[in-house]
């Protein structure tokens, strides 16, 4: 083999084994017959309850650039309007704003007065969150809920891990590329892991603070991101549940004086 090329496989393996992660340890029993399914539909009822969403919440992120925090607004309507207000700390200027309603999704930066557009809102919400989920399914996390796309897409290879010792179930779906872990009492996450199909590298982790009593309060959220190197925390403050959204706060327009880019 040539010099080059054994460098070029030297470094292909380097890379591969920083990026892929062992698979967590699962706890418990297998479910199987009736009381899988009983589980399975207590958990679409549970995610079947979230509609809407409007909060505030306080974010720490640290990445290669360095450290910064901000304060996001969210408001949603599930599956198909969003809205993500980025605020100074201190201060009630936007630093950016992103609107999804339907299969259109806007993205403005006042700083640099640009806009982006896109009929291909799953794309673009990944590259401004930097999550690798589809929108319906960032809204679920944010609330701390299993996303229904996860019960609906191929139930037949969920597997259901009821941890006594612990209080929680455990879903795992396929090669361990959706791993989510529940709490048994309020049927919330506490961990979501989301892994590539194609080679097993870990994308993203969520870890959720300890469920709180009340379906009106969510959970705290740590979030890494493995491969942009960037890790986020989010603290929730006046949060409200399951009432109308304005459909208004879905509507923006694009002042005069912007750039307009199209994706």
């Amino acid at each position: 083999m040539s010099p080059p090329k054994v460098l070029l496989y030297l470094t292909l393996f380097i890379l591969c084994s920083c990026s892929v992660q062992p698979h967590p340890t699962i706890s418990g029993a297998l479910l199987t017959g009736a009381r899988r399914d009983e589980i399975l539909a207590s958990l679409r009822q549970r995610s079947e309850e979230l509609k809407s969403l409007r909060g505030l919440a306080h974010v720490r992120a640290l990445s290669s650039d360095g450290a910064s925090s901000y304060r996001q607004v969210v408001a949603f309507v599930i599956p198909d309007r969003l809205r993500l207000e980025a605020l100074p700390t201190n201060g009630v200027f936007t630093l950016n704003l992103l609107v999804l309603k339907g299969e259109r999704v806007r993205l403005l930066d006042p700083a640099a007065k640009q806009a982006l557009e896109s009929a291909d809102a799953e794309s673009l919400l990944r590259s401004h969150t930097k999550i690798p989920v589809a929108p319906a399914d960032l809204m679920s996390l944010f609330a701390g809920v299993l996303p229904l796309r996860a019960l609906r897409e191929g139930e037949d290879e969920l597997r259901i891990y009821n941890d006594s010792a612990s209080h929680s179930y455990t879903l795992v779906r396929g090669d361990f590329f959706e791993f989510f872990r529940i709490d048994q009492a309020s049927l919330g996450l506490i961990e979501v892991q989301i892994r590539s199909r194609f080679d097993d590298r870990l994308r993203a982790t969520l870890n959720y603070a300890a469920p709180k009593t009340e379906y009106s309060g969510l959970r705290d959220i740590d979030l890494n991101l493995p491969e942009e190197k960037t890790t986020m925390s989010f603290s929730w403050t006046n949060v409200i549940l399951n009432q109308p959204v304005p459909e208004k706060l879905f509507e923006v327009e694009i002042p005069a004086d912007y750039s307009v880019y199209q994706k």
